[in-house]
């Protein structure tokens, strides 16, 4: 069970280091961070949200595709979409929005 600061968050991972939620994804055989991977959809800015929610840009989205997009991660290495955006600041938004109703159900 992951937690932070002491509070438990059901099967999500939580971390302050978007390098230790890679870490972990890639250890169940997840290749969500392989750099290839990461080249292919030009994943750029990945950053932690109030430790629960990650967010990032896809450089290489269609021009009318939301960029900017919230996931979670699972402890059992899944990834799982929450939110998608035009901008960084309302990915933001969106992000600490999720992150609160998680923290609230917990």
């Amino acid at each position: 069970m992951w937690t932070v600061e002491g509070t438990k968050y059901g099967d999500l991972m939580a971390a302050f280091d978007d390098a230790e939620i890679a870490r972990a994804v890639t250890d169940t055989g997840s290749h969500f961070f392989d750099r290839d991977t990461m080249r292919w959809f030009g994943t750029r800015n990945t950053d932690m949200v109030d430790a629960l929610v990650m967010i990032g840009l896809d450089t290489k989205a269609p021009e009318d595709y939301p960029r900017y997009w919230a996931r979670v991660f699972r402890t059992d290495g899944s990834v799982e979409r929450v939110a998608q955006a035009h901008t960084r600041r309302d990915i933001v938004r969106e992000a600490r929005r999720i992150a609160a109703a998680i923290k609230d159900e917990s």
